[in-house]
C-alpha cells in the first residue's frame, strides 16, 4: 500500500497500453537532430522583447492622458496589447518551429515517415503516449508557444510596474543569472 508500489503498477499499465504498437527502424534523423535543437523558445522571446519595447508608445509622444481619458480607452489597450502579444508570440515560435524543422530535413533528409509512433525515436522510447511524430511536433509547439507566451506576460508586466526600462533590464538580467 505504498506510493512506490502503486507507481510500480501503474508505469505496467501505462506500457501496457503500449504493448501493440509496431515499432520500425527509419530515416528520423531530421526529427530527431531538431529536438535537440533548443535555441527556438529563446530566438522567438528575443523577438517578443523587440515588440514589448515598441508597445508603450503612448507614455513617449505624450498620449497617456488622452488614452486613459477616453471611454473604455485604458480597457480596449490592454486587451488589443494581450491580442498582440498572444498572436506575435504564436507568429514568432510557429515560424521558428517551421523554419527549423524545414531546415532539418534539408540538411539531413526528409523522415521517411513523420506519422510514425514518436516511440521510433530513441529519446522518445519511454514515452507512454500513443503519439505520432507530427502530432508531438504539434504539441509541443503549442506548449512552446504557451510557455513563451507565459514569460513575455511577466516581462509585461515588469514593463508596467516598473516605467524604466533599465530597471526591468536589469531584474530581468538578474532572473537569468538567477536561473
Amino acid at each position: 500500500n505504498s506510493y512506490s508500489y502503486y507507481n510500480i503498477k501503474k508505469t505496467l499499465l501505462d506500457f501496457e497500453k503500449m504493448s501493440d504498437m509496431e515499432l520500425s527502424l527509419q530515416n528520423d534523423l531530421a526529427v530527431e537532430s531538431f529536438f535537440d535543437y533548443k535555441w527556438i523558445n529563446g530566438v522567438a522571446f528575443i523577438f517578443m522583447l523587440f515588440i514589448l519595447y515598441q508597445l508603450p508608445q503612448e507614455r513617449a509622444n505624450g498620449m497617456l492622458p488622452l488614452t486613459r481619458t477616453a471611454s473604455g480607452g485604458r480597457g480596449r489597450l490592454a486587451v488589443c496589447r494581450q491580442l498582440i502579444i498572444a498572436g506575435l508570440t504564436a507568429l514568432s515560435v510557429t515560424v521558428m518551429y517551421t523554419s527549423t524543422l524545414i531546415c532539418s530535413f534539408l540538411i539531413y533528409g526528409a523522415s521517411d515517415n513523420i506519422n510514425a509512433p514518436i516511440q521510433t525515436l530513441q529519446s522518445f522510447s519511454m514515452y507512454t503516449h500513443a503519439n505520432s511524430q507530427l502530432d508531438f511536433l504539434i504539441i509541443s509547439c503549442l506548449k512552446n508557444i504557451l510557455v513563451v507566451y507565459t514569460i513575455v506576460c511577466i516581462v509585461w508586466l515588469l514593463l508596467a510596474v516598473f516605467k524604466d526600462r533599465k530597471t526591468v533590464i536589469i531584474i530581468m538580467a538578474a532572473i537569468c543569472g538567477a536561473e
